[in-house]
């Protein structure tokens, strides 16, 4: 019997050329015990593809938001997460697929580790046309992996992700216990960036460790309607909203150690420092919640004000 079982979630939203691919490259993992789509009010026939694919398969489940309502991708997650029979998640976009083994390291490394709370890995890419190409290099440096550049985990995962400068993993490329939403929660409806709060969350709270980050455990494909082509001005403010989420977040978390908050505040102030130095702070106190404006923060905000005027 396997006792490494995992369920693999997949939003469907205008996918009607990818989805089959995508539901026969998890299906043909060993390790896999169900794939569940949530169709998420396509325009397209991804909704009689998907009806499909359920139909020829048992372990195939297919779901949909109240109305056929198009809800977005991180809550099509949280409803693929919320009916899960598995203890293991992995998440995988229907226009993206999973190369052979997929689940090799992860089965491995879970067995052997019972505390272990998620294993990432690394995401190869391929372009569907030239067009997507462009549009890719313009806010992204050449590569041929989503990965990290070396074996991080616990905290130094955390902080890498935070900071940046080491690269990152992929949605296609991260396994967790299901049982960690009970310390992080559900995906936030952001409209970019929703998967790297999640991420930021369960690295922080759980321990995640690397598997295979020197050869891809998933494919994206890169077309160009393709979320992740988004310019670099969403980008940024995304993250403004993230850090600044997470922070409130944190602050009202036990479980996070006072270091922890301090280096997400650090990141928080990082993305304004781009700004006229001087006003960081009037931004910060203007665009922060009520909630967030603790005695912690106000000790934070004069200890950077004091640096700020002395380097001035």
């Amino acid at each position: 019997m396997n006792s490494f079982l995992v369920s693999v979630v997949i939003p469907v939203y205008n996918a009607e050329r990818f989805i089959e691919e995508a539901v026969v490259s998890a299906l043909s993992q060993q390790e896999v015990g169900e794939v569940i789509l949530i169709e998420d009010g396509s325009k397209d026939e991804s909704l009689r593809k998907c009806q499909e694919l359920s139909n020829s398969h048992d372990n195939v489940i297919l779901l949909w938001h109240d109305k056929h309502a198009n809800r977005g991708a991180g809550f099509s997650r949280n409803l693929g997460i919320k009916n899960a029979q598995y203890d293991y998640i992995s998440f995988l976009d229907a226009d993206d697929y999973y190369l052979p083994n997929r689940f090799n390291n992860e089965r491995r490394l879970f067995l052997d580790n019972p505390g272990l709370g998620g294993v990432y890995a690394a995401t190869g890419f391929v372009f569907e046309s030239e067009i997507a190409r462009s549009n890719w290099s313009e806010f992204r440096e050449e590569a041929t992996l989503t990965t990290t550049d070396k074996k991080l985990e616990g905290p130094e995962l955390f902080k890498a992700l935070l900071f940046g400068g080491h690269g990152h993993f992929s949605t296609d490329a991260i396994v967790f216990r299901k049982t960690a939403i009970d310390l992080i929660g559900f995906f936030e409806n952001y409209e970019n960036g929703e998967d790297t709060h999640f991420f930021l969350k369960l690295c922080l709270m759980v321990n995640v460790v690397p598997g295979e980050i020197a050869e891809p455990v998933a494919i994206r494909r890169v077309h160009e309607n393709s979320r992740c082509i988004i310019d670099t001005k969403k980008a940024k403010n995304a993250r403004k909203r993230i850090y600044k989420d997470l922070y409130q977040w944190s602050l009202n978390n036990t479980g996070v150690s006072f270091d922890r908050k301090n280096d997400i505040f650090q990141a928080l102030t990082n993305q304004y420092l781009s700004n006229n130095q001087f006003i960081v702070l009037l931004i910060l106190a203007y665009e922060l919640p009520l909630s967030i404006i603790s005695s912690f923060t106000w000790l934070k905000m004069i200890s950077l004000m004091r640096r700020l005027f002395v380097s001035s």
